[in-house]
């Protein structure tokens, strides 16, 4: 005999499907670098694993465009930059790639591991060529193109399609919310500064006394003042 002899209900068990929501990252933001300089920040890509599951991220193909002519144009990338790297913080996953005639990079063997509910940002950083053809600088911005260039798993192997918001795919055309400037060099500016007042001098003094303030200042890079030369004039 079987008792109860009433049909017993057990608790609702609800099934969802494992989720990855990606987006177009604040940082980096639009910036100016020179020719030349290495890692630039060019795109930054925040990923949010659902609360279902952990989430693998095995690859992720960033495609990219170059504007060396007044508009954004995938086979231009490989003109601005001629490799780039995925970063997860301070450590490089995946190696590091050129982009090809299509503007794209594939990055694999990734193996990120993104827990349930959290968010992990990774950061392509490029290395910027050294031909500028435009006056006020080439530049270049970054996108994932589809949600087909990412390759993701949950814990049991299931495929994990992500999510995109619109900045994502978008960002490599028109006009791209997050776009880096390339210059052919940086520049120096040397400004009066606290200039000493009118006084008069006594030749042949025992002290120095000064005669002039300036302070110099970079823009875009660091530099190196080797020689300042002067000029004064007097009665």
């Amino acid at each position: 005999e079987i008792s109860p002899s009433t049909t017993v209900t057990g608790n609702t068990m609800t099934v969802r499907t494992p989720t990855l929501n990606v987006t177009l990252s604040g940082s980096p933001s639009s910036a100016v670098f020179v020719k030349n300089q290495r890692d630039i920040g060019g795109a930054g890509f925040t990923l949010t694993a659902g609360t279902q599951n952990t989430v693998r991220v095995t690859s992720m193909t960033v495609t990219g465009a170059g504007d060396v002519t007044g508009s954004y144009v995938t086979t231009s990338l490989s003109t601005v930059v001629n490799s780039c790297g995925l970063f997860d913080g301070s450590t490089q996953v995946g190696n590091r790639m050129s982009p090809n005639s299509s503007g794209a990079m594939t990055f694999s063997g990734l193996n990120l591991m993104i827990d349930r509910g959290v968010s992990k940002t990774l950061e392509v950083r490029c290395n910027a060529d050294s031909t500028i053809t435009q006056t006020a600088g080439d530049k270049f911005a970054l996108a994932i193109a589809s949600t087909s260039d990412i390759s993701a798993q949950d814990e049991d192997g299931n495929t994990v399609t992500p999510t995109f918001s619109a900045a994502v795919s978008a960002n490599a055309s028109g006009t791209p919310s997050v776009a880096q400037t390339v210059k052919s060099g940086g520049s120096i500016t040397i400004t009066s500064n606290d200039q000493p007042t009118a006084t008069i001098l006594v030749a042949d003094g025992p002290t120095w006394n000064v005669l002039a303030r300036h302070s110099p200042s970079t823009l875009y890079q660091n530099a190196e003042l080797v020689f300042i030369g002067g000029t004064s004039t007097g009665p």
